[in-house]
């Protein structure tokens, strides 16, 4: 794997931590891998030996592709309870971050980690106002903690889904908090905003939806336009006659008989006592 720059600070908290990942670790992440795909395969019902050879060539194959693809990617080892857990692989672009890879010994699944570490890398990106992307097998239920967490689907092909989080944008021509929040939307649900770029082009608020938490402050927006033409994926000025002016970043969804679909995520810490 290609040399490590840095990893990432202030995104941990005891007891977890990262570590460069070397050429010493390949047997820990051949020992990862096979547990990602255990239940896979024995729902296969493949003999022992094909399971050992594909998992062996499978394995082969995606360490040479990361090599390949994200030569200047930074590759960590998760460490808890005084070993290694799991695996998290970042790529850092001018433009944003890039989650290639995160993943966790079946071990030390559901006990908040990978949330732990995603949301440190969306500290980091909200603080330099980049936007962290990921990509995901469709049907993979990690999908369903991406989408808590504020990430959006963005494309998809046969196989994968692409999915981004954007930092929440600043708020200009209102006299409220920097930042909006769900229960200043919620009232105009089923009226029109305009957008700034085009003023005959009007969108219609359908729903918010709440998942905020005890850490995280976290919502969507749905909306609905004309079918054509549409929006494309971006940072548009919305105004509103009651509400006033906002900016949004706007992810089509996709049309149906009622016009084309967008949504707009929400998504930041909530400050905890003795947090600056």
């Amino acid at each position: 794997m290609a040399s490590f720059h840095r990893v990432p600070e202030g995104i941990l908290q005891t007891p977890i931590s990262l570590r460069e990942a070397t050429a010493e670790d390949i047997p820990f992440l051949n020992q990862l891998y096979r547990d990602t795909r255990r239940q896979e395969l024995e729902a296969w019902g493949w003999p022992s030996e094909q399971q050992e050879w594909f998992l062996r060539m499978q394995f082969e194959a995606r360490q040479h592709s990361y090599e390949t693809a994200f030569p200047d990617a930074e590759d960590c080892i998760i460490c808890a309870d005084g070993g290694p857990v799991g695996r998290l692989l970042v790529d850092r672009k001018p433009a944003g971050l890039n989650l290639i890879d995160i993943a966790l010994l079946s071990t030390h699944r559901n006990r908040g980690i990978g949330s732990q570490l995603i949301h440190g890398l969306q500290k980091e990106c909200a603080k330099e106002g980049w936007p962290l992307c990921l990509q995901v097998l469709e049907g993979n239920p990690a999908v369903r903690l991406y989408r808590r967490l504020g990430f959006s689907q963005i494309a998809a092909d046969e196989m994968y889904l692409q999915m981004a989080w954007t930092p929440t944008g600043r708020i200009e021509g209102f006299s409220m908090a920097e930042l909006l929040t769900a229960d200043d939307f919620t009232p105009y649900i089923d009226t029109r905003f305009q957008v700034d770029a085009d003023s005959n082009f009007e969108l219609v608020l359908t729903s918010v939806t709440d998942y905020s938490n005890a850490q995280l402050e976290q919502f969507s927006l749905a909306f609905v336009g004309q079918a054509s033409p549409w929006l494309p994926q971006g940072q548009y000025k919305l105004k509103h006659v009651q509400m006033g002016e906002c900016d949004l970043f706007l992810v089509p969804n996709g049309p149906d008989a009622g016009g084309m679909h967008y949504e707009a995520a929400f998504s930041r810490f909530l400050e905890t006592p003795g947090e600056s």
